[in-house]
Order: C-alpha cells, then sequence, then structure tokens
C-alpha cells in the first residue's frame, strides 16, 4: 500500500486537481480517530452557530 487518506482529511482530498502535490504522514488509528471527532466537534459548533442565523434553511433540501 502506497498511501491511505484518513476520513478527517477526505473533504481535502476531495478538492485535489490532477497535478496536484501532496505528501502523506504517518498516522496510528487513535490519531485518525481522533481527527475526526475534533473535525466532527468543529462542523457541529459551526452548524449551532449558523442555525439561527436561518442560513441553513436556504441550503435544506
Amino acid at each position: 500500500m502506497i498511501g491511505t487518506v484518513i476520513t478527517a482529511d477526505l473533504p481535502k482530498a476531495s478538492q485535489l486537481i490532477p497535478g496536484d502535490r501532496i505528501r502523506f504522514c504517518r498516522a496510528t488509528m487513535e490519531e485518525a480517530q481522533q481527527a475526526l471527532r475534533e473535525q466532527m466537534e468543529k462542523l457541529a459548533e459551526l452548524k449551532k452557530r449558523l442555525e439561527p442565523s436561518g442560513i441553513l434553511k436556504l441550503f435544506a433540501r
């Protein structure tokens, strides 16, 4: 195996275009899980902040 993208990095990886250069770093399973937990917490906080403004209703379908 050459490399694996951890789940928390998939949104960034999905924006790569042909020719972009990337560098893989070692991560343990625990580090990958912690990165995902932190990302989910940040997204939950962002959602909480946006809900009172009503902006999320613009994108709900």
